[in-house]
This record gives structure tokens, sequence and C-alpha cells, in this order.
């Protein structure tokens, strides 16, 4: 419970930081542009919502003849992205090329029993199709390493 206390209290902290520009529209879609808007307009930078989908979850081994292991689909969670976007007209849709996700949460474990809670940094690319990171687990581990590396996919929400 301390641990959920200390990740409340630093979202908090992270989100006063930022001018509330940043953050403005933050959970709505973005605005589809009109045919003559400038190449100006056609990019922009903002702090949306993501969701993070691990496909592979990199941890150290605890078996004798392996050094890592790559647990599959183990978790899930989202967070605050800083994304660099770009219009595209042909779609009328707004595309990421670049995500920075500095605050992402995920969650792993039966729901009847406990949930264990791992903070994660990514990295996205080609409209979060492929996001990289690595972060640390909260939960149990057993005889592994706390830190963990993480190749995912991620959902935006600018449309």
């Amino acid at each position: 419970m301390k641990k959920i206390i200390l990740l409340i209290a630093f979202f908090s902290i992270s989100n006063a930081a930022f001018s509330q520009s940043a953050f403005e529209g933050f959970f709505s879609p973005l605005e589809k542009l009109q045919d003559d808007a400038t190449e100006a307009e056609k990019k922009t930078n903002k702090f949306r919502p993501v969701i993070v989908l691990p496909a592979f979850k990199i941890v150290e081994s605890s078996r004798s003849d392996a050094k890592i292991d790559a647990q599959v689909l183990t978790s899930t969670g989202g967070g605050v992205s800083y994304q660099m976007l770009k219009y595209d007209k042909d779609k009328e849709a707004w595309k990421s090329y670049f995500t920075w996700s500095p605050l992402t949460i995920l969650l792993s474990g039966d729901t009847d029993d406990s949930l264990d809670v791992s903070y994660a940094t990514t990295f996205g690319f080609f409209n979060n199709a492929v996001m990289i990171g690595g972060g640390y687990d909260f939960g149990s581990v057993g005889d592994r390493s706390r830190w963990f590396g993480l190749i995912s996919i991620g959902i935006n929400f600018n449309n």
C-alpha cells in the first residue's frame, strides 16, 4: 500500500510541475486540420495518455542455464507520454513519430490475490507500434532482479 501511495504522490508532484497549457485537452481527441493548414500547424508536441501492452518483459533468469528470460504478455498499463505529432492529411489523423513516456504504471497478477505494480519508462516509434524501455518491479520477483527491460506496443488516443 505504501508503494501505491508513493506512486500517486510522485505522479501528483510531477503533474504539478508542468504548466496547465501542456496538459490542456489531455484526454480529448486532437482537432482535425483544414486542407489549407500550414506546415508549422501540421506538427506539434503534446502530453497525451498512452496505454502500454508489453509484448516482452525481459528479466534476469532464475534458471541456472540462462541469464535472461522473456516473459510474454505478462502485464498492461498506462501513463503519461510526451509525443511529437505530425498531421497526415490523407488519413485526416494525427500520427506520433516519437514518444517518450516518463511515467508508465504496469499492473500484473491475479485480481483475486494481489496485483504487482511496476514503473517503466519507454520510448515509442512508428505511432507507438514499437515501444522500448525499462523499469522497476515493486511486486514479488523471486530470485530475479527487480529491474527489467521491455518491448511493447502502445495505443494512442490522439484521434
